[in-house]
Order: structure tokens, then sequence, then C-alpha cells
């Protein structure tokens, strides 16, 4: 939603509506000290031992203090990346970033964004209300933006008037499926009976890659099969029902994610499914500003 800059002096970012262009730069993501030792840069540069954020990545450009530290080419399943350091900063100590201060500095601006998000669900909770809809869901994969979906949901939503429904493809990381628990458990200091509803695949994943092939970005069979189909089937099950229910579903869908994805509404009705009102409250944030928010908010 913002515009960024860096903040050199902290090692941060600044999120405001009044920077200039010469001054904007892509939103970054934090990155960990785990990631740099992947790319065995503790030989490059004087890394924490604690694995905590120490810079930031654009692009597959790496920045500290702003200033572009390394950048990473090639790099896949068969290939090891290529890893390119500025020699200007081969051997700088790396100091932690201070969170703390980042999100001191941006408190105004990330209160703007969550109260604006707020405000919408709250919007579209009392108008779908009147309008009968069998069940308000957020649709939660684990993932950052899904984090923030919910959580925001959580804080205006009654929990026992929304459901959160977690659609298990059988593909999942081992580390997706952890969270999943550690979120439940999370939320049930707040609301002892919240819970997780998972969707589960009915055939082996591998049998679905015999009949279809692998996933991959142009044959994107999965969504449909093993996630949009499976939500379906789940949500009848919990109501009770025979046909698709009537029902809005929050979910973390980004502008910025994707060119596809940078075309969405704010608001789908019968996108996927005719009777699923589709509702995305963090459509316009940025990568930073998801990042952010999980820290603000623990």
């Amino acid at each position: 939603m913002f515009k960024i800059k860096w903040d050199p002096y902290n090692n941060g970012v600044i999120l405001s509506e009044y920077i200039e262009e010469s001054e904007a730069i892509i939103a970054p993501r934090p990155v960990y000290v785990e990631e740099l030792k992947m790319l065995e840069l503790d030989k490059a540069f004087n890394l924490p031992k604690n694995n905590i954020p120490v810079c930031w990545e654009i692009d597959r450009r790496y920045y500290y203090c702003g200033d572009m530290i390394f950048e990473t080419k090639k790099g896949n399943i068969y290939e090891e990346p290529l890893v390119i350091i500025n020699e200007e900063h081969r051997g700088k100590t790396l100091k932690p970033i201070d969170i703390r201060r980042i999100i001191q500095i941006n408190e105004k601006v990330l209160g703007v964004i969550e109260n604006e998000a707020m405000d919408f669900i709250k919007q579209k909770y009392e108008e779908y209300q009147k309008r009968d809809v069998a069940r308000f869901v957020v649709a939660f994969s684990g993932g950052k933006d899904s984090q923030v979906t919910l959580d925001l949901v959580s804080r205006v939503i009654p929990h026992e008037k929304f459901t959160t429904v977690f659609t298990n493809t059988g593909m999942e990381l081992p580390c997706t499926i952890d969270l999943i628990q550690i979120t439940e458990k999370f939320y049930q200091k707040k609301y002892p009976d919240f819970k997780i509803v998972q969707a589960l695949s009915e055939k082996p994943a591998i049998d679905m890659w015999k009949k279809y092939g692998p996933p991959s970005r142009m044959n994107r069979w999965c969504c449909s099969v093993l996630k949009t189909a499976l939500f379906g089937r789940e949500m009848k099950k919990l109501l009770n029902v025979n046909s698709q229910p009537y029902m809005v579903v929050f979910e973390g869908v980004r502008n910025d994610e994707s060119s596809k994805r940078a075309s969405y509404n704010r608001v789908g009705e019968g996108v996927k499914h005719v009777k699923l009102i589709n509702c995305r409250p963090v459509l316009k944030w940025n990568l930073t500003e998801i990042y952010l928010y999980l820290y603000k908010n623990n």
C-alpha cells in the first residue's frame, strides 16, 4: 500500500506516502542467518550465531544498510546457485536487524493499514450477514499472507462465527503441518475451542501425479483438484448439506504476488464457485508490510 525507502542508519525500511520516486524501492523481505549459511556466506561475512534477520532481499539481490552486499544467479533443483559478492563488503560483520526499532519507526503507517483491513472485514461481515450466508471462512494455507489474514479476521469477527480451513493436498512440507498445530495452539490460548479444520484428500497425491503429471506453473491442476474441490467437499460435510453452501471466504491473496493476481478485485463473487464470495483484506499490501505485521503482532 505504501511506498518504501531504505533506512540505512537502522538497517531497515521506512514506509510512507511521501517518498520520492528516486528513493522508492521494491518491497524487500527480511533475510535470516540460516539462509545465508545455506549459501555458504558465513565464509564471506561475520554472522550472528542465532537464526535472526540480518539483511534484506529484493529480486535475488541482498542489502545491508541500503547497500547491495551480494546477489545470486541460477540455482535450481539441478544446479547450485551462483553467489556474486560485492567485494567492498566482504568480511563485514552483519549485525541483527533491530525489528523493534523498525516497528517503532513505522508504527503509524502499520496502524493505518491494520485498521483499514479490519474496517473492510467488519463491513463485509455485516453486509453478508444480511444476505444470509451459510458460513464465514478463513482459507488458511500456513503461509505468511494467510497468517496475517487469519489474525485480522480474529480481531474483528467473533471466533465462533467463522471457520478456519486448511486444505491438506498431501503435498505439504512437514514444517507446514507443524505450523498448523502451532497456529491452532496459539489461538486456543485466546479462544479455547478454536480449531483449524483440515480438508484432506481421499486419494494419495502420488496417484494424482500419475494421472495428471506433476503440478507446475503451466499445469496447475492441483488448485482445482486438490484445493477448490477439497475445500468445497469439506464445507458440505461441515454444514451437512448436499450442494455447495453460500459462503464468504477471507483469503490472503495479494496483487503483487503475480501478474494474474495483479488484476484481482478485493471482492470476487462466483470467481471459483457460483456460491463462494472471496474477500481479500490484504490484497493491496506489499511484502514488507506483511512481514512487519507479523513482527508487530507476534
